[in-house]
Protein backbone atom coordinates (compact mmCIF):
# COMPACT_ATOMS: atom_id res chain seq x y z
CA UNK A 1 0.00 0.00 0.00
CA UNK A 2 2.88 2.39 0.52
CA UNK A 3 6.61 2.92 0.12
CA UNK A 4 8.86 3.83 2.99
CA UNK A 5 11.36 6.66 2.43
CA UNK A 6 13.33 8.00 5.34
CA UNK A 7 10.88 6.33 7.71
CA UNK A 8 7.84 8.08 6.17
CA UNK A 9 4.98 6.16 4.62
CA UNK A 10 4.01 7.60 1.23
CA UNK A 11 0.70 6.57 -0.28
CA UNK A 12 0.35 6.48 -4.06
CA UNK A 13 -2.98 7.98 -5.23
CA UNK A 14 -2.62 6.43 -8.70
CA UNK A 15 -2.17 2.93 -7.29
CA UNK A 16 -3.90 2.68 -3.93
CA UNK A 17 -7.63 2.51 -3.32
CA UNK A 18 -8.65 5.12 -0.72
CA UNK A 19 -10.19 3.98 2.50
CA UNK A 20 -13.15 6.15 3.54
CA UNK A 21 -12.32 5.61 7.20
CA UNK A 22 -9.05 7.50 6.65
CA UNK A 23 -10.99 10.61 5.66
CA UNK A 24 -13.42 11.56 8.43
CA UNK A 25 -14.65 14.63 6.56
CA UNK A 26 -15.64 12.68 3.46
CA UNK A 27 -19.01 11.04 4.07
CA UNK A 28 -19.95 10.31 0.47
CA UNK A 29 -18.16 8.65 -2.42
CA UNK A 30 -18.23 11.69 -4.73
CA UNK A 31 -16.47 13.87 -2.17
CA UNK A 32 -13.92 11.13 -1.50
CA UNK A 33 -13.21 10.79 -5.23
CA UNK A 34 -12.54 14.54 -5.49
CA UNK A 35 -10.22 14.43 -2.50
CA UNK A 36 -8.34 11.43 -3.83
CA UNK A 37 -8.04 12.85 -7.35
CA UNK A 38 -6.47 16.06 -6.08
CA UNK A 39 -4.24 14.69 -3.34
CA UNK A 40 -0.64 15.85 -3.34
CA UNK A 41 1.15 13.39 -1.02
CA UNK A 42 -0.40 11.52 1.88
CA UNK A 43 2.07 11.29 4.74
CA UNK A 44 1.58 9.35 7.95
CA UNK A 45 3.33 10.33 11.17
CA UNK A 46 5.87 7.82 12.46
CA UNK A 47 7.89 7.53 15.63
CA UNK A 48 11.05 8.21 13.64
CA UNK A 49 9.65 11.43 12.15
CA UNK A 50 7.16 12.99 14.58
CA UNK A 51 7.11 16.25 12.61
CA UNK A 52 5.38 14.70 9.61
CA UNK A 53 1.71 15.49 9.23
CA UNK A 54 -1.26 13.24 9.71
CA UNK A 55 -2.87 11.56 6.73
CA UNK A 56 -6.07 13.60 6.71
CA UNK A 57 -4.30 16.95 7.10
CA UNK A 58 -2.21 16.43 3.97
CA UNK A 59 -5.13 16.87 1.59
CA UNK A 60 -5.80 19.88 -0.61
CA UNK A 61 -8.91 19.71 -2.75
CA UNK A 62 -9.91 21.65 -5.86
CA UNK A 63 -13.15 23.47 -6.39
CA UNK A 64 -15.71 21.40 -8.24
CA UNK A 65 -18.28 24.08 -9.07
CA UNK A 66 -19.10 25.17 -12.59
CA UNK A 67 -17.44 28.52 -11.84
CA UNK A 68 -13.99 26.91 -12.04
CA UNK A 69 -12.07 28.42 -14.96
CA UNK A 70 -8.47 27.26 -14.54
CA UNK A 71 -7.24 24.24 -12.59
CA UNK A 72 -3.48 23.67 -12.56
CA UNK A 73 -2.52 20.28 -11.13
CA UNK A 74 0.99 19.15 -10.19
CA UNK A 75 2.61 21.22 -12.94
CA UNK A 76 6.35 20.62 -13.29
CA UNK A 77 8.53 22.41 -15.83
CA UNK A 78 12.21 21.58 -16.18
CA UNK A 79 15.14 23.24 -17.92
CA UNK A 80 18.30 21.52 -19.07
CA UNK A 81 21.66 22.93 -18.04
CA UNK A 82 24.44 20.93 -19.67
CA UNK A 83 23.73 17.29 -18.90
CA UNK A 84 21.41 18.01 -15.97
CA UNK A 85 17.72 18.92 -15.78
CA UNK A 86 16.35 20.99 -12.94
CA UNK A 87 12.74 21.84 -12.07
CA UNK A 88 12.04 25.58 -12.16
CA UNK A 89 8.33 24.92 -11.54
CA UNK A 90 7.98 21.97 -9.18
CA UNK A 91 4.62 20.25 -8.54
CA UNK A 92 2.63 23.48 -8.62
CA UNK A 93 -1.15 23.34 -8.16
CA UNK A 94 -3.77 26.07 -7.89
CA UNK A 95 -7.18 27.01 -9.27
CA UNK A 96 -8.94 30.17 -10.45
CA UNK A 97 -12.66 30.85 -10.66
CA UNK A 98 -14.46 32.99 -13.22
CA UNK A 99 -14.45 36.67 -12.39
CA UNK A 100 -11.87 36.19 -9.62
CA UNK A 101 -8.24 37.26 -9.25
CA UNK A 102 -5.43 35.01 -8.09
CA UNK A 103 -2.12 36.64 -7.25
CA UNK A 104 1.14 34.70 -7.53
CA UNK A 105 3.82 36.44 -5.49
CA UNK A 106 7.44 35.70 -4.75
CA UNK A 107 11.03 36.81 -5.25
CA UNK A 108 12.55 37.16 -8.71
CA UNK A 109 13.58 33.78 -10.07
CA UNK A 110 11.11 31.73 -8.02
CA UNK A 111 9.21 30.45 -11.06
CA UNK A 112 6.25 32.84 -11.39
CA UNK A 113 6.78 33.78 -15.04
CA UNK A 114 7.69 30.22 -16.05
CA UNK A 115 4.42 29.06 -14.48
CA UNK A 116 2.51 31.54 -16.68
CA UNK A 117 4.47 30.56 -19.80
CA UNK A 118 3.77 26.91 -19.04
CA UNK A 119 0.03 27.61 -18.91
CA UNK A 120 0.31 29.39 -22.27
CA UNK A 121 2.49 26.58 -23.70
CA UNK A 122 5.23 29.11 -24.53
CA UNK A 123 8.18 27.37 -22.86
CA UNK A 124 11.16 27.49 -25.27
CA UNK A 125 12.18 23.93 -26.15
CA UNK A 126 15.03 23.30 -25.89
CA UNK A 127 16.13 23.94 -23.17
CA UNK A 128 12.78 23.78 -21.34
CA UNK A 129 9.91 21.31 -21.31
CA UNK A 130 6.77 20.61 -19.27
CA UNK A 131 7.59 17.24 -17.74
CA UNK A 132 4.35 16.45 -15.89
CA UNK A 133 1.04 17.77 -14.63
CA UNK A 134 -2.17 19.07 -16.11
CA UNK A 135 -3.51 22.53 -16.97
CA UNK A 136 -7.29 22.31 -17.14
CA UNK A 137 -8.99 25.27 -18.78
CA UNK A 138 -12.77 24.87 -18.67
CA UNK A 139 -12.15 21.16 -18.27
CA UNK A 140 -9.79 20.81 -21.25
CA UNK A 141 -6.19 19.84 -20.57
CA UNK A 142 -4.15 22.41 -22.47
CA UNK A 143 -1.05 20.21 -22.29
CA UNK A 144 -2.76 17.55 -24.43
CA UNK A 145 -3.87 19.89 -27.21
CA UNK A 146 -2.11 20.08 -30.56
CA UNK A 147 -0.06 23.16 -31.47
CA UNK A 148 -2.85 24.32 -33.79
CA UNK A 149 -5.54 23.88 -31.14
CA UNK A 150 -3.42 25.77 -28.59
CA UNK A 151 -2.82 28.58 -31.06
CA UNK A 152 -6.58 29.02 -31.45
CA UNK A 153 -6.94 29.37 -27.66
CA UNK A 154 -3.89 31.55 -27.07
CA UNK A 155 -4.84 35.20 -27.52
CA UNK A 156 -8.55 34.47 -27.94
CA UNK A 157 -9.63 32.61 -24.79
CA UNK A 158 -6.45 33.04 -22.75
CA UNK A 159 -4.37 36.19 -23.14
CA UNK A 160 -1.18 37.38 -21.47
CA UNK A 161 0.21 40.82 -20.72
CA UNK A 162 3.98 40.38 -20.76
CA UNK A 163 6.65 42.16 -18.75
CA UNK A 164 8.27 45.32 -20.08
CA UNK A 165 6.09 46.60 -22.94
CA UNK A 166 9.01 48.29 -24.71
CA UNK A 167 10.54 44.88 -25.46
CA UNK A 168 7.19 43.12 -26.00
CA UNK A 169 5.96 45.51 -28.71
CA UNK A 170 7.42 45.49 -32.22
CA UNK A 171 9.29 48.80 -32.72
CA UNK A 172 8.71 48.95 -36.51
CA UNK A 173 4.90 48.69 -36.60
CA UNK A 174 2.26 51.16 -35.40
CA UNK A 175 0.70 50.05 -32.11
CA UNK A 176 -2.80 49.99 -33.60
CA UNK A 177 -1.75 47.50 -36.27
CA UNK A 178 -0.20 45.29 -33.60
CA UNK A 179 -3.50 45.16 -31.69
CA UNK A 180 -5.43 44.50 -34.92
CA UNK A 181 -3.13 41.56 -35.73
CA UNK A 182 -4.72 39.62 -32.85
CA UNK A 183 -8.15 40.11 -34.43
CA UNK A 184 -6.96 39.00 -37.86
CA UNK A 185 -5.44 35.87 -36.31
CA UNK A 186 -8.63 34.72 -34.58
CA UNK A 187 -11.54 36.28 -36.48
CA UNK A 188 -12.64 36.81 -40.06
CA UNK A 189 -12.93 40.56 -40.08
CA UNK A 190 -12.41 43.42 -42.53
CA UNK A 191 -9.72 46.07 -42.12
CA UNK A 192 -12.32 48.72 -41.39
CA UNK A 193 -14.09 46.59 -38.75
CA UNK A 194 -10.77 45.69 -37.15
CA UNK A 195 -9.71 49.32 -36.93
CA UNK A 196 -13.04 50.29 -35.37
CA UNK A 197 -12.72 47.50 -32.77
CA UNK A 198 -9.17 48.56 -31.96
CA UNK A 199 -10.15 52.22 -31.53
CA UNK A 200 -12.98 51.20 -29.17
CA UNK A 201 -10.62 49.01 -27.12
CA UNK A 202 -7.97 51.74 -26.95
CA UNK A 203 -10.61 54.11 -25.61
CA UNK A 204 -11.81 51.49 -23.13
CA UNK A 205 -8.31 51.07 -21.65
CA UNK A 206 -7.96 54.83 -21.19
CA UNK A 207 -5.82 55.89 -24.15
CA UNK A 208 -6.69 59.50 -25.13
CA UNK A 209 -7.21 60.43 -28.80
CA UNK A 210 -7.07 56.78 -29.94
CA UNK A 211 -7.38 57.72 -33.63
CA UNK A 212 -4.06 59.56 -33.34
CA UNK A 213 -2.33 56.97 -31.12
CA UNK A 214 -3.31 54.14 -33.50
CA UNK A 215 -0.62 55.18 -35.99
CA UNK A 216 2.12 55.92 -33.46
CA UNK A 217 5.08 53.65 -32.76
CA UNK A 218 6.01 52.25 -29.32
CA UNK A 219 8.90 54.68 -28.81
CA UNK A 220 6.50 57.59 -29.23
CA UNK A 221 4.41 56.54 -26.23
CA UNK A 222 5.05 56.82 -22.51
CA UNK A 223 5.57 53.73 -20.34
CA UNK A 224 2.02 53.90 -19.04
CA UNK A 225 0.60 54.21 -22.56
CA UNK A 226 2.66 51.25 -23.81
CA UNK A 227 1.35 49.19 -20.91
CA UNK A 228 -2.23 50.13 -21.87
CA UNK A 229 -1.50 49.07 -25.45
CA UNK A 230 -0.43 45.63 -24.22
CA UNK A 231 -3.57 45.39 -22.10
CA UNK A 232 -5.71 46.36 -25.11
CA UNK A 233 -3.92 43.70 -27.16
CA UNK A 234 -4.72 41.10 -24.52
CA UNK A 235 -8.39 42.08 -24.23
CA UNK A 236 -9.25 42.71 -27.88
CA UNK A 237 -10.79 39.21 -28.31
CA UNK A 238 -12.61 39.28 -24.96
CA UNK A 239 -10.64 36.45 -23.32
CA UNK A 240 -12.00 34.41 -20.43
CA UNK A 241 -8.61 34.45 -18.68
CA UNK A 242 -6.00 37.20 -18.60
CA UNK A 243 -2.51 36.55 -17.25
CA UNK A 244 -0.76 39.76 -16.21
CA UNK A 245 2.98 39.29 -15.66
CA UNK A 246 4.43 42.18 -13.63
CA UNK A 247 2.09 44.66 -15.39
CA UNK A 248 3.25 47.67 -13.34
CA UNK A 249 7.03 47.14 -13.48
CA UNK A 250 8.99 50.37 -14.02
CA UNK A 251 5.84 52.51 -13.75
CA UNK A 252 5.62 55.37 -11.27
CA UNK A 253 3.19 55.08 -8.38
CA UNK A 254 0.49 57.26 -9.97
CA UNK A 255 0.45 55.33 -13.25
CA UNK A 256 0.63 52.06 -11.31
CA UNK A 257 -2.55 52.97 -9.43
CA UNK A 258 -4.26 53.84 -12.72
CA UNK A 259 -3.31 50.49 -14.27
CA UNK A 260 -4.57 48.55 -11.24
CA UNK A 261 -7.86 50.47 -11.29
CA UNK A 262 -8.09 49.71 -15.02
CA UNK A 263 -7.71 45.98 -14.34
CA UNK A 264 -10.54 46.12 -11.79
CA UNK A 265 -12.91 47.87 -14.17
CA UNK A 266 -12.07 45.62 -17.13
CA UNK A 267 -12.46 42.48 -15.05
CA UNK A 268 -15.95 43.54 -14.02
CA UNK A 269 -16.75 44.54 -17.62
CA UNK A 270 -15.67 41.20 -19.15
CA UNK A 271 -16.23 38.93 -16.09
CA UNK A 272 -12.86 37.34 -16.78
CA UNK A 273 -10.47 35.49 -14.52
CA UNK A 274 -7.25 37.36 -13.75
CA UNK A 275 -3.94 35.75 -12.86
CA UNK A 276 -1.74 38.52 -11.47
CA UNK A 277 2.00 37.80 -11.20
CA UNK A 278 4.14 40.19 -9.17
CA UNK A 279 6.76 40.47 -6.45
CA UNK A 280 4.86 43.39 -4.91
CA UNK A 281 2.62 42.36 -2.01
CA UNK A 282 1.00 45.80 -2.04
CA UNK A 283 -0.33 45.18 -5.54
CA UNK A 284 -1.63 41.75 -4.54
CA UNK A 285 -3.46 43.30 -1.59
CA UNK A 286 -5.12 45.79 -3.93
CA UNK A 287 -6.44 43.50 -6.66
CA UNK A 288 -6.41 39.82 -5.66
CA UNK A 289 -9.06 37.63 -4.04
CA UNK A 290 -6.59 34.84 -3.28
CA UNK A 291 -2.80 34.61 -3.26
CA UNK A 292 -0.28 31.82 -3.86
CA UNK A 293 3.19 32.43 -2.43
CA UNK A 294 6.03 30.86 -4.44
CA UNK A 295 9.56 30.17 -3.31
CA UNK A 296 12.26 28.36 -5.31
CA UNK A 297 9.91 26.67 -7.80
CA UNK A 298 7.25 25.62 -5.25
CA UNK A 299 4.06 27.09 -3.82
CA UNK A 300 4.61 27.33 -0.07
CA UNK A 301 1.31 28.92 0.98
CA UNK A 302 -2.09 29.57 -0.59
CA UNK A 303 -5.14 31.30 0.81
CA UNK A 304 -7.44 34.28 0.69
CA UNK A 305 -5.98 37.76 0.91
CA UNK A 306 -7.40 38.33 4.39
CA UNK A 307 -6.07 35.00 5.66
CA UNK A 308 -2.56 35.32 4.25
CA UNK A 309 -2.03 38.92 5.33
CA UNK A 310 -3.57 38.52 8.78
CA UNK A 311 -2.42 34.98 9.67
CA UNK A 312 0.54 33.81 7.57
CA UNK A 313 1.63 30.30 8.52
CA UNK A 314 4.77 29.74 6.46
CA UNK A 315 8.00 31.38 7.74
CA UNK A 316 8.76 32.67 4.24
CA UNK A 317 5.36 34.36 3.86
CA UNK A 318 5.74 35.85 7.33
CA UNK A 319 9.20 37.15 6.44
CA UNK A 320 7.97 38.72 3.19
CA UNK A 321 5.22 40.58 5.01
CA UNK A 322 7.54 41.76 7.78
CA UNK A 323 10.11 43.04 5.27
CA UNK A 324 7.66 45.63 3.91
CA UNK A 325 8.65 49.08 5.25
CA UNK A 326 6.06 50.71 7.52
CA UNK A 327 5.62 54.42 8.15
CA UNK A 328 4.35 53.97 11.70
CA UNK A 329 7.48 52.31 13.05
CA UNK A 330 10.53 53.84 14.68
CA UNK A 331 12.94 51.02 13.77
CA UNK A 332 16.20 52.16 12.20
CA UNK A 333 16.70 49.01 10.09
CA UNK A 334 14.46 46.91 7.87
CA UNK A 335 13.64 43.27 8.47
CA UNK A 336 15.56 41.05 6.04
CA UNK A 337 15.59 37.35 5.22
CA UNK A 338 19.07 35.94 5.91
CA UNK A 339 20.93 34.04 3.20
CA UNK A 340 20.21 33.83 -0.52
CA UNK A 341 17.73 32.05 -2.75
CA UNK A 342 19.30 28.65 -3.60
CA UNK A 343 20.63 27.96 -7.08
CA UNK A 344 18.06 25.98 -9.13
CA UNK A 345 20.79 23.44 -9.86
CA UNK A 346 21.35 22.90 -6.15
CA UNK A 347 17.98 23.06 -4.40
CA UNK A 348 17.89 21.43 -0.94
CA UNK A 349 16.62 17.85 -0.86
CA UNK A 350 13.84 18.68 1.59
CA UNK A 351 12.06 22.01 2.00
CA UNK A 352 13.61 24.55 -0.36
CA UNK A 353 13.47 27.20 2.38
CA UNK A 354 15.15 25.07 5.05
CA UNK A 355 18.62 26.64 4.67
CA UNK A 356 17.20 30.10 5.45
CA UNK A 357 14.49 29.13 7.93
CA UNK A 358 15.13 29.71 11.66
CA UNK A 359 12.49 27.09 12.53
CA UNK A 360 13.87 24.21 10.43
CA UNK A 361 14.11 20.78 12.08
CA UNK A 362 15.66 17.53 10.90
CA UNK A 363 12.82 16.41 8.65
CA UNK A 364 12.89 19.75 6.80
CA UNK A 365 16.30 18.86 5.34
CA UNK A 366 15.39 15.37 4.12
CA UNK A 367 11.75 15.42 3.03
CA UNK A 368 9.82 18.07 1.04
CA UNK A 369 6.63 19.04 2.91
CA UNK A 370 3.27 18.54 1.18
CA UNK A 371 0.86 21.42 0.72
CA UNK A 372 -1.25 20.85 3.82
CA UNK A 373 -4.83 21.89 4.46
CA UNK A 374 -4.56 24.35 7.36
CA UNK A 375 -8.20 25.38 7.56
CA UNK A 376 -10.88 27.12 5.56
CA UNK A 377 -9.32 27.87 2.17
CA UNK A 378 -5.79 27.97 3.61
CA UNK A 379 -2.92 25.64 2.66
CA UNK A 380 0.74 25.67 3.72
CA UNK A 381 3.80 23.57 2.85
CA UNK A 382 5.65 23.42 6.16
CA UNK A 383 6.38 20.54 8.52
CA UNK A 384 6.34 22.78 11.59
CA UNK A 385 3.47 25.21 11.01
CA UNK A 386 1.34 23.80 13.88
CA UNK A 387 4.21 23.86 16.38
CA UNK A 388 5.91 27.23 15.88
CA UNK A 389 5.14 30.79 16.84
CA UNK A 390 6.36 33.13 14.12
CA UNK A 391 8.46 35.95 15.55
CA UNK A 392 10.04 38.86 13.70
CA UNK A 393 13.18 38.68 15.88
CA UNK A 394 13.90 35.12 14.76
CA UNK A 395 14.18 36.25 11.15
CA UNK A 396 17.13 38.49 11.80
CA UNK A 397 18.73 36.26 14.40
CA UNK A 398 18.21 38.74 17.24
Amino acid sequence: MYDVKNGVKIYHPQQDKPNRSDFPGCNDKSTLDVVWENVFFLYVSTDEHPHTTLLASSIVTSRTSSSLLLDVRHLTTVFRYGDKETAVVDDVSFYLERGKTLGIVGESGCGKTVTALSIMRLIPSPPGRISSGAVLFEGRDLLKLSAKEMQNIRGKEIAMVFQEPMTSLNPVFPVGDQIAEVLFTHEKISNQEAMQRVLEMMKLVGIPTPAERYFQYPHQLSGGMRQRILIAMGLICNPKLLIADEPTTALDVTVQAQILELFRKLQQHFNMGLLMITHNLGIIAEVADEVAVMYAAKIVEHGTIDTIFAHPLHPYTFALLKSIPKLNTSKSSLVTIPGNVPNPLDYPVGCHFCTRCPYAVEVCFVQPPPLTNAGEGHAVACWCWENIELDENNLTGK
